[in-house]
C-alpha cells in the first residue's frame, strides 16, 4: 500500500516482509539511497520531509521541483507537506538565518516523522536509514523498540567545517553551534552501522572519534548525464585556435579549492592556450581580475540535463577540493570521457596516469603543474579520456546497503 500524509492524516500500514525504512530530508543524489533499497525489495516505508507527486499542484514550481521519483511510486512514502511547507514559508518571511532555519527544519521533521513512526504497531524487527544531522530523535526512537540503525554520513562532518575555518579564517562559511555537534555525536552513538560514502570522510570520522569497526563504505551510484563520449577529441596540440579547455562544475566555494585554483589561473601567462569555464553556484567572492579574465567564463547554475555540453565541450575536468564526502562530478566526468585533476580529499575516482592526475596538495603551485602537463600532453589526455571505468549501478547499491550487517 502506498501511503502519503493527507492533511496530516496517517497510514500505519507497512507491506509485510519490507522490513527496511528510510527518512530522508530533501531530494539528495534523486533519492539514491531509498531508491537502492526498494530495488533491493527491502524498503517498507519512505518518509520524507516533501513529497509532490506531478499531479500535486505546487510540483510544477522550481523551487519545489523534483520532490517526487517515479521509482518509488510502488513503495510507501509518508511527507509532512503542510508542515514542512509552513515551516519553510515562515523562514522566508522572517527572514530565518541558514543555521536556525536547518535546525528548525531537522527537528520539525524529526517530530513528525517520529510520530509517524509510532503509528507502526507490529513487533517486527525493523531497520531504520536515516541521514546525518537530522536523525539523533528518530534514532532514539528507533532503539526504544529494539530495531537496528544505519546511519547515511553524508560529509566529514565537523573536521570539514574546522579545515575550511583554518585556511580561510575570514570567509564567511556558516559556523554549526555545539548543539549541532552533540546531536551528531548522539548520532553517531545510536547508529549500529554508519554508511560513508569514501575512505577520505571514513578517515576523518575515525580521526574525530568515530569507531572504525563502525563504518562501511558505500559510493555513490552514477545514473548519466545527457551526453556522449563520442564527441570528445583532442588536437595533436593546443595553440590559440584550439585551446585546451578546463571545466569546473559545481559549488563555486572555498571548500572546494576554488581560492588555489584562481591563483593559478592568475599566475599562468595570458599568452598559454588555456580557457576556463565555471558552471555552479557562487558561494564565495571572485577576484576581480578573475572575473574580468577574458579567459574565464562563469556560466552560473544549470539544469543537470544540460551539464552534459558542458563535459564534451571540456578536455579536462578540475576539482581542487579540500574536502568531499564523495564528488560525484568526478564519475559524471569519467563517464563523459574527460580526464580529471584532482585532490586525494574526496572518493578515490581518479588512478594517476590513467584516468586523470592526482595533486600532491591542494595548492596554486600543484595545480598550475598538472595544468601544464595537460597542456604540453594532449596525447596523455587522450589515453586518460579512453581509460575504461566500471560504476556502481543502484542495483549493486541496494545489494551494498541491504548487505552492511553482514560485511
Amino acid at each position: 500500500m502506498r501511503a502519503i500524509n493527507r492533511q496530516g492524516g496517517f497510514m500505519a500500514e507497512v507491506p509485510s516482509g519490507k522490513n527496511w525504512i528510510c527518512a530522508q530530508i530533501g531530494a539528495r543524489e534523486h533519492y539514491l539511497v531509498p531508491r537502492a533499497i526498494a530495488d533491493a525489495g527491502e524498503l517498507g516505508l519512505f518518509i520524507t520531509d516533501i513529497w509532490l507527486p506531478p499531479s500535486h499542484p505546487l510540483a510544477l514550481t522550481k523551487r519545489l521541483a523534483g520532490r517526487y521519483h517515479p521509482a518509488l511510486s510502488s513503495t510507501s512514502v509518508w511527507a509532512p507537506n503542510a508542515q514542512m511547507l509552513a515551516l519553510e514559508a515562515q523562514s522566508r518571511l522572517q527572514r530565518t538565518d541558514v543555521i536556525r532555519r536547518t535546525m528548525a527544519r531537522n527537528r520539525l521533521f524529526q517530530r513528525e516523522a517520529v510520530r509517524r513512526l509510532e503509528q507502526i504497531t507490529d513487533d517486527a524487527p525493523r531497520t531504520l536509514v536515516a541521514f546525518s544531522y537530522a536523525c539523533d530523535q528518530l534514532f532514539a526512537y528507533a532503539k526504544s523498540r529494539g530495531w537496528r540503525t544505519v546511519l547515511d554520513q553524508i560529509d566529514p562532518a565537523q573536521a570539514e567545517e574546522r579545515l575550511i575555518q583554518r585556511l580561510h579564517p575570514a570567509d564567511a562559511i556558516p559556523h554549526w553551534p555545539a548543539a549541532y555537534w552533540e546531536r551528531w555525536q548522539v548520532e553517531t552513538t545510536l547508529a549500529d552501522v554508519i554508511v560513508v560514502n569514501s575512505d577520505w570522510t571514513r578517515q576523518a570520522l575515525v580521526d574525530q572519534g568515530v569507531p572504525s569497526d563502525k563504518m562501511c563504505i558505500i559510493p555513490l551510484a552514477y545514473e548519466g548525464v545527457t551526453g556522449s563520449r563520442a564527441r570528445h577529441h583532442y588536437p595533436a596540440r593546443f595553440d590559440a585556435g584550439r585551446p585546451m579547455r578546463v571545466l569546473f562544475l559545481g559549488q563555486i566555494t572555498q571548500r572546494k579549492g576554488l581560492s588555489p585554483l584562481f591563483s593559478a589561473i592568475q599566475a599562468i601567462d595570458h599568452a598559454v592556450p588555456i580557457r576556463f569555464d565555471f558552471v555552479g553556484p557562487t558561494t564565495m567572492a571572485i577576484p576581480d581580475d578573475i572575473a574580468s579574465d577574458p579567459r574565464v567564463r562563469f556560466h552560473g547554475s544549470k539544469p543537470h540535463q544540460v551539464t552534459g555540453s558542458f563535459y564534451e565541450q571540456a578536455d579536462v575536468f578540475i576539482l581542487p577540493t579540500y574536502s568531499d564526502g564523495f564528488a560525484l562530478t568526478q564519475i559524471e566526468a569519467r563517464t563523459m570521457g574527460v580526464p580529471i585533476i584532482t585532490s586525494r580529499h574526496c572518493a578515490a575516482i581518479v588512478r594517476h596516469g590513467v584516468n586523470g592526475l592526482l595533486l600532491d596538495d591542494v595548492s596554486a603551485s600543484a595545480i598550475t603543474s598538472a595544468l601544464m602537463h595537460c597542456l604540453h600532453n594532449p596525447a596523455a589526455l587522450a589515453m586518460m579520456a579512453a581509460a575504461q571505468e566500471d560504476f556502481p549501478t543502484v542495483q549493486s547499491i541496494g545489494k551494498a546497503w541491504t548487505d552492511v550487517f553482514d560485511s
